[in-house]
């Protein structure tokens, strides 16, 4: 039983909408599929513009370029979830190994992971060739700011295409 009224400060109008109290999330796309060249060691931020500012928390998902198989449709990814603070980000991300198997593994900044995925966004797509992370998630403002971070000894092209999901 409460004793006094709870509440987050929010008015609702008279003739109030589902939404009024509690915004819609927001959908935006995410594609940079070969577009750009990283050179060795070095970071890209991939800035997606938000429909307006206040969203709080994300909910990533992105896709690398390389297929499980050779015929499916499946694809190495990762669900990165981020907030307004950067050290707050969680990824998780699943690498194929072999046959009918694969790897997953979670990455925390929280934690003081590095990373926040495996590294599967590069248009190279040999088992090998394993050269750019996600290094960074993060909403600044109007923005999801995504930071990758190439390995390689070499220049590497950035393929990443995904959905992400706003509240």
């Amino acid at each position: 039983m409460r004793l006094s009224q709870v509440t987050d400060g929010l008015r609702h109008p008279p003739e109030h909408t589902p939404n009024d109290h509690h915004p819609q999330p927001a959908s935006v796309s995410i594609d940079s599929a070969g577009v750009v060249s990283l050179p060795p060691g070095t970071d890209y931020t991939l800035v997606i513009t938000l429909p307006h500012d206040g969203f709080r928390f994300a909910r990533v998902v992105v896709t690398g370029p390389r297929p499980h198989t050779a015929l499916s449709l499946w694809r190495e990814c990762a669900e990165v979830h981020c907030t307004t603070v950067a050290a707050e980000a969680i990824g998780t991300s699943n690498i194929h190994t072999g046959f009918k198997t694969t790897y997953n593994a979670i990455y925390a900044k929280m934690v003081g992971d590095a990373y926040l995925t495996h590294p599967i966004f590069d248009n190279a797509t040999g088992a090998s060739q394993l050269y750019i992370v996600l290094k960074d998630a993060q909403i600044v403002g109007d923005e999801l700011r995504l930071t990758f971070h190439n390995l390689f000894g070499g220049s590497a092209w950035l393929w990443v295409k995904g959905q992400a999901l706003l509240f």
